[in-house]
């Protein structure tokens, strides 16, 4: 390791100190050490060092390591504690570990030892958590890019369905319709075959049309979130034969830029195929509601239901790749999605994004 490891040791013993002092420069020549005898002293100068590892005494004059834990979890201070302690307490050790401590140490024996590997091996660990962090983020990056790509090939689309396609079709269905109107002689039978083809030419239209609002629903800028959604899930129950209800409340107060906008429609009507696809449901339940500082969107269907666990055990699945979707457009929000779900006690989706306006970004 070439970068120098800042380590901080909160210790009120000053011998205690100077041996780990000693084992720790010893084994980690790289590390230089700062030292406080109370927990108060060390978050008074936590931002001014910076540390990379925090030591601390669980039995301290004031502020004992578990208070101290507690203070830099309500600060979500993520740097890493190893808790030390001279009473071999397993109650301690679990609440430590349960509070955020790294790791937890007995003053054994052979504690002054053992203090240099465990640091090194909490520094391993950290660093590998900072990494996969770092990938973690660069993923979501992504994916928001990749989401974003995804929707502005889908207005490219949905404009050249109607504006293109749709229109020929309509020029089309016209000809057709006039191809007889100066033939006083046409047969019976030549008349019904052009009504047939206007008859094909017409569904085509309305299914390149249907296409075009799927990829791109247009009613987001003219008519807003919640009608749009509205419009939607009318469409839906009377295509599917499930009785869909929404409900909106305070979504209309809201200025939400198109991601946003668009992601929350997009979710609802992934919601909506899973439950046509998979649930054999009868009815439906889609509430949008804004409940500082979230956005609430509940999906709920009276279907078949399935077994959480299973799902969770193995997602990656036809069945189940359109709640890895959803989740993912959650994720891009930076929301949360939660989903309750029985045999044959239907399924309740739970998503919760932060309230963000346009004039907050």
């Amino acid at each position: 390791m070439n970068k120098k490891l800042k380590i901080v040791i909160i210790e009120d013993e000053e011998a205690h100190f100077k041996l780990m002092e000693m084992a720790i420069v010893k084994n980690l020549p790289y590390a230089s050490v700062s030292h406080f005898k109370d927990a108060n002293a060390c978050l008074e100068k936590l931002e001014e060092i910076t540390p990379d590892i925090i030591i601390t005494d669980y039995l301290l004059p004031g502020m004992n390591g578990i208070e101290f834990l507690k203070v830099l979890k309500r600060k979500n201070n993520q740097i890493p504690v190893i808790m030390i302690t001279g009473q071999g307490d397993e109650t301690i050790a679990v609440y430590s570990m349960k509070l955020g401590a790294w790791d937890y140490i007995v003053k054994s024996a052979d504690f002054f030892v053992l203090l240099p590997s465990v640091v090194e091996q909490v520094v391993r660990e950290w660093k590998l958590k900072e990494s996969l962090q770092k990938s973690e983020k660069r993923f979501q990056v992504l994916s928001q890019q990749l989401m974003r790509i995804q929707e502005i090939e889908r207005r490219r689309l949905s404009c050249d369905l109607h504006d293109y396609l749709a229109q020929d079709l309509s020029t089309l269905k016209i000809g057709i319709d006039t191809l007889i109107d100066n033939h006083t002689d046409t047969s019976v039978k030549m008349k019904q075959k052009v009504s047939e083809l206007s008859g094909i030419v017409h569904k085509t239209i309305m299914d390149v049309r249907e296409m075009a609002y799927c990829l791109r629903p247009s009613g987001l800028d003219k008519l807003g979130l919640v009608q749009t959604v509205f419009q939607y899930c009318e469409d839906f129950s009377v295509k599917n034969n499930i009785k869909v209800d929404f409900f909106s409340v305070g979504i209309d107060a809201l200025e939400l830029d198109f991601d946003t906008k668009i992601a929350i429609y997009r979710l609802i009507q992934e919601g909506l195929n899973n439950i046509k696809k998979h649930a054999e449901a009868t009815h439906a339940t889609v509430k949008l509601i804004a409940s500082f500082p979230n956005i609430i969107l509940r999906i709920e269907d009276n279907g078949k239901g399935f077994n959480i666990q299973k799902y969770s055990d193995s997602a990656i699945n036809e069945k189940h790749m359109g709640l890895l979707s959803m989740e993912e457009r959650a994720c891009f929000l930076a929301g949360t999605m939660k989903i309750e779900s029985c045999i044959r006690q239907g399924t309740k989706i739970l998503i919760k994004i932060p309230c963000k306006e346009l004039n907050d970004a």
